[in-house]
């Protein structure tokens, strides 16, 4: 497994954070959440997002989006920044967010813009069967499971056929079972649509299930710690040795004490931990 901090780009294809810092008022004193986040996601790629509560995940996702501000640094996605949400870029959240009075069909057909008018039910059609909801055009939010709500949250967010998906924790409040499920349908949509997804996630073997590259956050303020490469063939085995072995290293990454050089400059810190646990963890959801 390789590792580096990765450093912003000055010019290429791929969405581009540029020393991005964001701090909120609390209390009428600024509290700083991220600190010089440098990070380039490449066109294609399923790029994750780790690290503990309160690191600022989902901060930097809204940025991404255009939900938040940078307090300074850049956003960008080939060169165009990013200033404001667009249709560019779709989101997931955790909780499907679906409008109970429309059915699975409507509620697509809503997120699709208005300045579609030809085909306009062929589209929204044709993202019913790439999520597999194909039989319940007419149900609605309250007539779904949780799984099923989220692949409608799924077809909402790629009707508009986004540049770059992101997904907040949209598989946090799924039952074990039915969460994997619906991380084989995320791959197998990744595959199909070729979109650019970034993941932020709680659940290190979600992670390395789905990822190409993984980035390690470190908190208060939140910082890049580390971007694993994911050097695992398709289709992942959890059992996997290599698995096994990068999960350690993703949990001593995580919860390794954070040091005066990577509160200042996460780009001071470009090699990869090899130590590793010398027993399994019982658990790899971060809380």
């Amino acid at each position: 497994m390789s590792s580096a901090t990765d450093q912003s780009l000055s010019g290429g294809n791929g969405l581009v954070i540029d020393h991005c810092f964001k701090s909120f008022s609390v209390n009428k004193q600024d509290v700083t959440v991220l600190r010089d986040i440098n990070l380039t996601i490449h066109p294609g790629e399923f790029f994750c997002i780790i690290g503990g509560s309160g690191c600022g995940k989902s901060t930097l996702l809204k940025m991404i989006a255009g939900l938040e501000a940078s307090t300074s640094g850049s956003i960008s996605i080939d060169g165009r920044p990013i200033t404001k949400p667009g249709l560019d870029r779709g989101m997931v959240f955790q909780e499907h967010r679906l409008l109970p009075w429309l059915t699975v069909q409507q509620n697509i057909d809503f997120g699709l813009r208005e300045s579609v008018k030809l085909g306009r039910a062929e589209i929204v059609q044709e993202h019913i069967e790439l999520v597999g909801l194909h039989g319940f055009e007419n149900a609605y939010p309250g007539q779904l499971s949780g799984g099923m709500a989220q692949r409608v949250g799924l077809a909402r967010a790629l009707v508009n056929r986004p540049e770059v998906l992101l997904l907040d924790e949209p598989l946090g409040a799924l039952d074990a079972l039915t969460r994997e499920k619906m991380q084989n349908e995320i791959l197998r949509i990744w595959e199909v649509e070729k979109t650019t997804m970034i993941l932020v996630t709680h659940d290190i073997d979600e992670a390395i299930y789905l990822a190409d590259r993984i980035a390690v956050l470190g908190s208060k303020p939140g910082v890049v710690r580390h971007v694993y490469d994911v050097d695992l063939p398709r289709t992942r085995s959890r059992g996997d040795a290599g698995f096994d072995t990068l999960r350690h290293k993703l949990w001593d990454a995580i919860f390794q004490p954070s040091s005066p050089v990577e509160s200042v400059s996460p780009a001071a810190n470009t090699t990869a931990r090899t130590s590793e646990s010398p027993a399994a963890k019982p658990q790899y959801s971060i809380q």
